[in-house]
């Protein structure tokens, strides 16, 4: 079952790892993502990155989505640590429409960073590799607004995971 926890001021979504693997399959691995994110942090500006941080940040730059773009936007982010131990998050966006995507890079690069910002062509590798680490870690942070995408869904699968036998409860 899918639990809340505040990051900042929002409420968001978690996904426990149970239940990771049927989200990806029947609506994460089904969504027409647009825009996949990847947000890192420059070490001298803001330094240390918790992971609570890097999540606070991210959730803070995907609401300005929605008040640039004046829609819902969905999105889902996942935390993630490189192998030097520095956080950085993967984010999905959906719905964004004809956001200026420039300044949602300067507004993230003069807070704190650099962001990644390219068009998904590949939904299901999309997902996969935002969501790698989340898989292992068991949570992804989803937006309040996902569900009003459920009439954009494709009509089969585009993540397909292979059953793991060596795990219990999937």
């Amino acid at each position: 079952m899918p639990r809340t926890r505040s990051i900042g001021t929002r409420e968001s979504l978690r996904t426990p790892a149970h239940a990771l693997r049927r989200a990806w399959s029947e609506f994460l691995g089904r969504l027409q993502w647009q825009q996949s994110v990847t947000l890192t942090f420059d070490p001298k500006r803001v330094f240390p990155v918790s992971r609570e941080r890097a999540e606070r940040e991210a959730s803070w730059w995907c609401a300005q989505l929605a008040r640039v773009a004046r829609r819902a936007v969905g999105w889902l982010f996942a935390a993630e640590r490189t192998a030097n131990g520095l956080w950085h998050v993967h984010v999905l966006v959906i719905g964004a429409g004809r956001l200026p995507w420039k300044l949602m890079n300067d507004l993230w690069r003069t807070r704190n960073g650099h962001a990644k910002i390219v068009p998904v062509h590949d939904t299901s590798g999309a997902v996969l590799y935002t969501t790698k680490e989340a898989y292992r870690t068991g949570e992804i942070v989803l937006s309040d607004t996902l569900t009003r995408y459920r009439n954009q869904l494709a009509t089969n699968e585009l993540v397909k995971l292979v059953p793991d036998d060596t795990e219990g409860d999937v």
